[in-house]
């Protein structure tokens, strides 16, 4: 890979993050892609197509844009490395998710646990109920 082909992948990465970014990944990658290499990343443009398209019964990516897609390489990488990064971010995100199931579920064990404690010292728990235990 030469220079420019660097300095083109490099510069459609960071259009196609910030586009992604604004409209809040609404819209897909491989589109965004493909759109910021054939309008030479001019926002404006893109937005108006993709208000267009909209209305547009077809919608999405057609076999000429796939085509498109598979003969720019710049255009595969980036769209490769894009995936590959949301990817990673959503198994993090999947992992993180169940950490805090887990800590929502040892918050609950331990208030259960503090207020059997107080029923078996007859003390008053940390939500102000005295608790006296019953035979």
């Amino acid at each position: 890979m030469d220079q420019r082909d660097l300095q083109q992948r490099i510069e459609l990465e960071k259009g196609v993050r910030r586009f992604r970014e604004v409209f809040q990944g609404k819209v897909s990658l491989e589109l965004v892609a493909l759109l910021m290499k054939r309008y030479h990343s001019n926002f404006s443009l893109i937005t108006k197509y993709l208000i267009l398209m909209v209305t547009d019964d077809t919608g999405g990516l057609d076999a000429d844009d796939r085509k498109e897609i598979d003969n720019d390489p710049v255009v595969k990488a980036v769209i490769k490395k894009l995936q590959d990064e949301e990817n990673k971010a959503k198994t993090k995100v999947g992992l993180g998710a169940g950490n805090w199931r887990a800590a929502s579920d040892c918050q609950e064990m331990c208030e259960t646990l503090l207020v059997t404690l107080a029923i078996l010292t007859h003390t008053e728990c940390r939500y102000g109920h005295t608790h006296t235990r019953t035979h």
